[in-house]
């Protein structure tokens, strides 16, 4: 039996949508700015910002994997970074995610590493041989958020990082950290409208 439904329902039901769209996709707008926003005032910040080696990223957990996944990011990351999974206590947006805290690293000597630190046993942070293979040579200094939707659970982890050594790149003074923190709450409060799942492609 065919169902009639009216004409007006089919053009509210449409404008929902697309409104829904809309503010999905401007939310996730939003967060690619306040990524760049993020790096570029910390840069600005330090004794020689002409030499812009900061990246940031915010991974969401893909609950498919149960593994983190980066869905938004700055410049500078190479396709093999983009595709790497993050597990619950891997490197340190996975001892972010690990301890619901805000990490920095080094904590002690183990960064930077070398490509050829990827075939010890007793690597850094539990990462495995890729993750050391992509970051070696890009990454000496880090500060991991987790990322909560207001009021709600942890879906992500904002990561800032740098070619830099953790006194030079200040990712672990405590204006950054708090800087960051602030971040990462208004990155929760855009994921809320913009949704926690990983986009199809990635800016």
């Amino acid at each position: 039996m065919a169902i009639a439904v009216p004409g007006f329902l089919l053009v509210a039901g449409s404008r929902y949508f697309g409104e829904r769209a809309r503010e999905r996709s401007d939310a996730r707008a939003m967060i690619f700015q306040l990524l760049a926003v993020t790096v570029n005032t910390v840069e600005a910040a330090r004794p020689a910002p002409a030499d812009r080696s900061l990246r940031a990223n915010l991974m969401l957990i893909d609950r498919e994997q149960n593994a983190l996944r980066m869905a938004y990011h700055t410049t500078g990351y190479s396709p093999g970074e983009l595709k790497l999974p993050w597990h619950l206590g891997q490197g340190c947006a996975g001892e972010a995610w690990q301890r619901r805290a805000t990490i920095i690293a080094p904590e002690g000597s183990e960064l930077p590493v070398s490509v050829k630190d990827a075939d010890k046993t007793d690597r850094p942070w539990n990462m495995t041989s890729e993750q050391l293979r992509m970051t070696a040579l890009t990454i000496s200094s880090v500060l991991s958020v987790p990322v909560f939707l207001p009021g709600g659970p942890l879906v992500g982890v904002l990561t800032l990082d740098d070619s830099k050594r953790l006194d030079e790149s200040r990712l672990g003074t405590p204006e950054v950290q708090q800087a960051a923190e602030a971040v990462a709450s208004d990155i929760g409060a855009l994921l809320k409208k913009a949704g926690t799942d990983i986009p199809e492609s990635i800016e």
